[in-house]
């Protein structure tokens, strides 16, 4: 930056470093996950995904969702920020996705754990993912599986989740 008469004048390279600033800041966030539902809703089973987004997520649960729905099951795609809103005793299983920080879970799960009774957690699937592959969910007290963020574990992770949900909704899936 320079001044001139007064005025501070921005240089090229000064609107640069500020841009990529900007684009670092915003790229960090977590963009804001639009509702979506897979299946009837008056399936016999209902499932309720309250996930961030990431291509990873996004992914895993488009997956998730469209092999449930493929078996009979009612799936709502919610952002995790208005878990809140949604009645639990509408849902036979209800996920909750995030990814860790700093070695702890979003504070959205840990609040809607915190608030859940045993029978709701009965129903709840935490999926962490996290650049540390070794991490494991400690003292949740509801089924919890954790992934490094990688496509070859999209897969994987999406059939473990398909199988838990079909263990909570008591259906054994047919479309994996």
């Amino acid at each position: 930056m320079k001044k001139v008469l007064g005025v501070m004048i921005l240089r090229p390279v000064d609107i640069a470093c500020v841009a990529l600033l900007l684009t670092i800041i915003f790229s960090c966030t977590t963009r804001y996950v639009t509702t979506s539902e897979y299946g009837d809703s008056n399936a016999t089973s209902r499932v309720l995904i309250a996930t961030t987004s990431t291509d990873f997520k996004d992914s895993v649960i488009e997956k998730v969702s469209r092999t449930l729905a493929g078996d009979d099951i009612y799936v709502k795609v919610i952002d995790l920020k208005t878990v809140d809103h949604e009645e639990s005793e509408n849902f036979d299983a209800i996920m909750l996705v995030s990814t860790l920080r700093y070695g702890y879970i979003d504070g959205n799960v840990s609040a809607y754990l915190s608030k859940s009774n045993t029978e709701e957690k009965s129903k709840i699937i935490v999926l962490t993912t996290s650049g540390d592959p070794d991490w494991k969910a400690e003292n949740l007290e509801v089924d919890a599986i954790s992934s490094a963020s990688r496509s070859n574990n999209i897969s994987p992770i999406a059939n473990q989740v398909v199988e838990k949900i079909s263990l909570k909704c008591k259906i054994l899936p047919v479309n994996q």
